[in-house]
């Protein structure tokens, strides 16, 4: 199952899709940042290490601070595209290097460390 484009207006969208249980690729645009999104953001985000989704897109001119309390546990291990469009981490967070399947990672980082990248 696909689903393109879902903008995040309120949090109970993000605990709707966590019942999507087939769904493969998701596409999330995020245009206004209520503080109130942000558990239901990273549970739904978390909920990802135990479904089959292969791809996730992100459109979202907030900041990218709260995607720093994902956990590594948590980053699913399926997923083989990870883009983030309109947005950029002050670093990369560490989740990143444990998604085994990723094959293309598609977001903007402001600074990179030496052992990021060596």
């Amino acid at each position: 199952m696909k689903l393109g484009d879902m903008n995040i207006s309120n949090a109970e969208l993000l605990k709707e899709l966590s019942d999507l249980t087939n769904l493969t690729i998701l596409r999330i645009v995020i245009w206004s940042w209520d503080d109130g999104y942000k558990d239901a953001l990273l549970d739904y985000l978390g909920s990802l290490s135990k479904k089959n989704l292969k791809s996730l897109s992100i459109f979202t001119c907030c900041s990218l601070h709260i995607f720093g309390g994902l956990k590594a546990e948590d980053a699913s291990k399926s997923l083989q595209k990870l883009e983030i469009r309109h947005s950029s981490f002050l670093s990369l967070p560490g989740w990143i290097c444990t998604l085994e399947n990723l094959s293309s990672l598609s977001i903007e980082v402001y600074k990179l460390s030496q052992e990021i990248i060596g």
